[in-house]
C-alpha cells in the first residue's frame, strides 16, 4: 500500500506542479498583455498629445508677457512691427482724431501680420523691382517716376508714398492718414536686408 500512495502523491504531486505551471504561464500571458496594452495606451497617448500640440496654435509673447497674434512676424532687427497689437484690427490709435475719423470712417485695417493696409486710400501704386531700397528720397523718385507723378503734385496734395511690407509695393496715400498710423513696414523691412 506504500508504494500505491507514494504513485497517488507522485500524481498529485505532478499534477499541481503541472496546474502551477499552466496557472503561472496563463498569468506570465496576461501580465505581459497588459503590458503591451500599457505600452499601447502610453504610445497612443503620445501620440494625441502630439496631435494635439500641432494642431493648437503656439502663442508667443512678448517682453512684457503680451500674446502675439499667430500671424505677426518679427522684423530683421527682431523688434516687432509698431501697433503689431492692431493686426488683424482697425486702428483706432490716439493720433486717430475726430477729424480723421470724419474724413476716413472705415480708419486703416492691420494686416493679420501686424502692417497697415493702406490700399483703400492709394491714388497711385507702383511697384519698384527687384525690391526698394527703405531710403525715401531715391524710393520716392522712382516711384514718381513709375507712376507718371511729380514731387510737385505730391507737395500740392499732401501725398507721401507708403512703402509695403512687401519689399516692392508702394502706395501714394494721403500724408495725414500716413502720419497719423504709427508703423513699421517695408521701410524697417528693407532697412534689415541690407
Amino acid at each position: 500500500m506504500s508504494d500505491k500512495l507514494n504513485d497517488v502523491v507522485e500524481d498529485v504531486r505532478e499534477t499541481a506542479v503541472r496546474t502551477l505551471r499552466d496557472v503561472m504561464v496563463r498569468l506570465a500571458e496576461r501580465k505581459r498583455k497588459e503590458a503591451d496594452n500599457l505600452r499601447d495606451n502610453a504610445n497612443q497617448r503620445r501620440d494625441q498629445d502630439d496631435d494635439l500640440a500641432n494642431t493648437v496654435p503656439q502663442r508667443s509673447v512678448d517682453s512684457r508677457g503680451r500674446v502675439i497674434p499667430e500671424g505677426v512676424q518679427r522684423l530683421p532687427s527682431g523688434k516687432l512691427p509698431s501697433n503689431w497689437h492692431h493686426a488683424g484690427k482697425v486702428y483706432d490709435g490716439d493720433r486717430w482724431t475726430a477729424e480723421l475719423k470724419r474724413k476716413y470712417p472705415n480708419g486703416v485695417r492691420f494686416t493679420d501680420d501686424g502692417y497697415p493696409d493702406f490700399s483703400p486710400y492709394a491714388e497711385k501704386t507702383t511697384k519698384i523691382t527687384p525690391h526698394f531700397d527703405g531710403n525715401h528720397t531715391t524710393d520716392f523718385s522712382t516711384a514718381d517716376r513709375a507712376a507718371g507723378v511729380t514731387a510737385r503734385h505730391r507737395r500740392e496734395n499732401e501725398l507721401t508714398w507708403h512703402h509695403h511690407q512687401d519689399g516692392t509695393t508702394l502706395l501714394l496715400v494721403p500724408r495725414e492718414i500716413h502720419d497719423a498710423v504709427r508703423h513699421a513696414g517695408g521701410v524697417a523691412i528693407a532697412k534689415g536686408r541690407s
